[in-house]
């Protein structure tokens, strides 16, 4: 990859505030269905660019991304195949540098959002990044001293994506989240019963 095209995948992923996963075959059908599910739920895409991992867009929207993605976890709910090239959609507050002490100190501050009776759990999920996920999740709640940690039933979550050399980070609700393979299943249950 020459430098020019890195620097600008870099770019266009440290402005986004979704990155939203989809199978690495169906790149173009995916970017139509990310434009169409935000013009749906009246947040339009400003951006959609990949990043340096293939089956990851980075997505802009002049609103906040966590009301956006909570419309649209709605909208899954209700239409599910609404949702066919599409996997996951995960808000980001902010871009730091992937290194343990910037990561740490961004952890603290969004930590100050929970409530001391909250619970909570980490979502992190690192992508080009040498580090162990294990290890980095011990490293990265010890700086959080609020709520109760909660890995079932948490009221927030703190998240934490890691491509290469940079981090997306930020504290959402459950609703603020959208995996559309879990709803499914739920859904699935739900009709089975």
């Amino acid at each position: 990859m020459s430098p020019v095209k890195a620097r600008m995948i870099g770019d266009g992923m440290e402005e986004s505030n979704i990155l939203v996963t989809f199978h690495p075959n169906e790149k173009e059908r995916a970017k139509v269905e990310i434009r169409e599910l935000l013009k749906e739920v009246n947040h339009p895409a400003q951006s959609i660019v990949p990043v340096s991992v293939e089956g990851v867009y980075a997505v802009r929207i002049f609103e906040d991304g966590k009301e956006a993605i909570s419309k649209l976890k709605s909208l899954c709910m209700s239409r599910p195949s609404k949702f066919r090239f599409t996997f996951h959609w995960v808000p980001i507050d902010q871009w730091v540098p992937a290194r343990l002490d910037k990561m740490q100190e961004t952890a603290r501050e969004l930590g100050k959002g929970i409530g001391r009776s909250e619970r909570w759990k980490m979502h992190l999920h690192k992508r080009h990044s040498p580090e162990h996920a294990e290890e980095l999740i011990i490293r990265l709640t010890d700086p959080i001293d609020r709520g109760v940690v909660d890995l079932k039933h948490p009221d927030k979550i703190v998240v934490v994506e890691i491509i290469g050399e940079m981090a997306g980070m930020s504290l959402a609700k459950v609703d603020e989240i959208l995996d559309v393979h879990e709803i499914a299943q739920r859904m699935e249950i739900e009709i089975e019963m």
